[in-house]
């Protein structure tokens, strides 16, 4: 695979970027251009939705994510990210344990509530404690239970490692996923 990328990028090498395609016209987005551009290219790549949860003393926090990804399965790693301007922000620099919930398709009322500002997100939501005293969304496709490892700057947001302590889910079901700046399904043939 490398080589083929090798020879792939030296015949591209020196050729003009094309200006549209097929589609339509190619939008761009160059270094000192307006973010919105820029949002809107990261939201060509689709992702699964989450709820990052935790406690602040005896309170529950969470907040809707869509920045997550599995870094290592040895020693199991997963990374999520989360903007510096959140109010929750500061409980999860602070925590040492959280948790990566994993909606399901027809969970979009709780990605909802999570993203709101101004409310108690947890009221309505049906959820327990994991043995570590960590919000769990109940129903949800997969629960991924975390010690912190580390957290770094990440510009605007901050990047959080959580190493895997505990891990369930429930097979059979679609995740929900968002493409685009809205919620999206499943097609299956």
């Amino acid at each position: 695979m490398r080589d083929f990328m090798r020879t792939y990028a030296k015949r591209l090498a020196g050729r003009p970027v094309p200006q549209n395609d097929p589609s339509g016209a190619l939008v761009t987005f160059e270094k000192g251009d307006d973010t919105r551009e820029l949002r809107r290219a990261m939201g060509q790549f689709a992702t699964g939705v989450t709820v990052v949860t935790a406690m602040s003393g005896d309170t529950p926090v969470g907040v809707t994510a869509n920045s997550f990804t599995s870094v290592s399965l040895e020693p199991p790693l997963v990374l999520f990210c989360l903007g510096k301007s959140l109010g929750c922000v500061e409980a999860f620099e602070t925590t040492e344990h959280f948790v990566i919930n994993l909606l399901r398709s027809d969970q979009q009322a709780i990605s909802n509530r999570f993203a709101t500002k101004g409310i108690d997100r947890f009221q309505g939501t049906p959820w327990c404690l994991s043995q570590d005293n960590v919000p769990v969304i109940e129903g949800a496709l997969a629960s991924i239970e975390c010690s912190k490892n580390a957290q770094f700057d990440g510009g605007d947001h901050t990047i959080f490692i959580g190493k895997v302590k505990r891990a369930q889910y429930v097979p059979g079901h679609d995740p929900l996923l968002y493409f685009g700046g809205d919620y999206r399904q499943i097609n299956q043939a």
